[in-house]
């Protein structure tokens, strides 16, 4: 009777744990951003909450689009929770800690549905768990995107939130005809908010739009082709805000976001710059607010042919061409330079602080993560092609000038696949201890001597890793 009656509280207990988790994970973020309490605006937080302040309910109240519609107005909601509790960021906080509990959780549930087969035969409060070891982990090396009023997380949000309803409709062949069409108006205004929000999506959105459109013209789907018209719908609604703010501005009823050129510069600058970070710390340690890790080889390419300005992408292209070789060195010089969040501020108060927790800990996520993906993972049926677009907009700014929050979704996977495998991982190092290890410190020292090759690459002062 005592065994019955535990089992009963043990699975009691289990059915709260989503909501536990959930709530462990808001006070955790909201707590900790409070006692930081840092309040200073820098930069790009600035001036998102700066348009929040003046959005006032209608996007017209805004003097430009170039930061799109969405965030403006989320940054005006959480302004708006100043105005009942007068506490400085408070309502930037309370907003930022539900995406987070909620990314970590319920998102990330549906997503390992998605690309993880052996989801099955996880127990589902497991998943839960390991979505919030994967939040604290998140946290750990991302905390700036939660503390200031940076557009990144929230993007990947809309992104992973229309995933989930772009693979609803596609595999629940049992939803009825009112629910696909509210489905497929969410999906619309998914796809248009995550672009709305960071313009680097909408590559990824128009693949997804015409991943649908394919599949509902086989001919025995083509009965849910609606769907498809009404996810233009939703895209449309999503859109008035930007086609009103578009027409004050601009003159046009464009749905676009103006970027104003800044892709052709964000190409120029990543020949010859490794990453980009942002400093505001004392200007006698690094002089300058712009933290460049520049490439010789880039900067150099660019002074023998010439070029001062990149004018066109035919330009960027004939480069590539003339010195292909020098120019994957350098975008997967690039992607190498993503693997070391060692400033999770984000907005970088001292290049010189201890990193050597922060160091250990990725590259062991890293390790285990290969581990994992090599010898255990297996991917579902359609899993592959939700993977490439979770990854897709990582590879479309990385010949760009790369900043590690632009990969939040590569670190989001990368994180999933650690938490959901470091069982297993750990079984097969038990096995092979003295193997694991010797490979473990080889391939350390070479993680910490090309991330001392780019710690030095920086002009305007050195940082190092103690």
């Amino acid at each position: 009777m005592d065994t019955m009656n535990n089992d009963k509280k043990v699975s009691g207990i289990r059915k709260h744990i989503p909501w536990l988790i959930f709530i462990f994970l808001w006070l955790f973020c909201f707590l900790t951003a409070f006692i930081i309490n840092d309040t200073e605006c820098h930069y790009d937080d600035a001036v998102y909450w700066s348009l929040g302040e003046a959005y006032n309910w209608s996007s017209t109240n805004l003097a430009w689009g170039f930061r799109g519609w969405l965030m403006p107005f989320l940054c005006f909601l959480a302004d708006q929770v100043e105005k009942i509790i007068p506490v400085e960021k408070i309502g930037l906080w309370m907003m930022a800690a539900t995406v987070f509990a909620f990314l970590h959780t319920f998102v990330f549930v549906q997503v390992a549905r998605i690309v993880v087969k052996t989801y099955e035969q996880c127990e589902k409060y497991k998943v839960y768990i390991a979505g919030g070891i994967s939040g604290i982990l998140s946290f750990i090396f991302f905390k700036g995107l939660y503390i200031y009023a940076l557009s990144d997380i929230y993007a990947l949000t809309f992104f992973l939130l229309a995933v989930i309803v772009g693979n609803a409709l596609m595999v629940n062949k049992g939803l009825s005809i009112p629910v696909r069409a509210l489905l497929s108006l969410l999906f619309g205004f998914l796809l248009y908010g995550m672009y709305n929000i960071r313009t680097i999506y909408l590559f990824v959105a128009v693949g997804m739009f015409v991943v649908q459109l394919i599949y509902y013209l086989n001919k025995e789907r083509i009965k849910y082709i609606y769907n498809v018209l009404i996810s233009v719908v939703g895209v449309y609604l999503a859109a008035i805000p930007m086609i009103r703010l578009n027409m004050k501005c601009l003159g046009t009823k464009s749905w676009m976001v103006p970027t104003d050129d800044l892709m052709l510069f964000q190409l120029q600058t990543g020949i010859y710059t490794n990453r980009y970070a942002t400093y505001i710390g004392d200007k006698e340690i690094f002089s300058e607010a712009g933290m460049y890790f520049y490439d010789k080889i880039g900067q150099y390419i660019l002074d023998i042919e010439g070029i001062t300005t990149l004018e066109s992408f035919p330009q960027l292209i004939g480069l590539i061409l003339k010195h292909p070789l020098d120019f994957i060195g350098i975008y997967v010089r690039h992607l190498l330079n993503m693997l070391y969040p060692i400033y999770p501020n984000q907005y970088i108060k001292d290049i010189t602080c201890d990193k050597s927790v922060l160091l250990i800990l990725m590259f062991t996520v890293l390790f285990a993560t290969v581990i994992y993906l090599y010898n255990f993972f297996k991917p579902k049926k359609n899993s592959v092609l939700w993977l490439i677009c979770i990854l897709f907009p990582c590879l479309c700014i990385l010949p760009g000038a790369v900043e590690i929050r632009f990969f939040i979704g590569l670190y989001y996977l990368l994180l999933m696949f650690f938490t959901l495998g470091i069982g297993e991982v750990i079984k097969f190092v038990k096995e092979r201890k003295i193997k694991t290890v010797i490979i473990y410190l080889i391939f350390f020292g070479m993680y910490l001597a090309y991330g001392g090759m780019l710690l030095s690459s920086t002009i305007h002062g050195t940082a190092i890793f103690n």
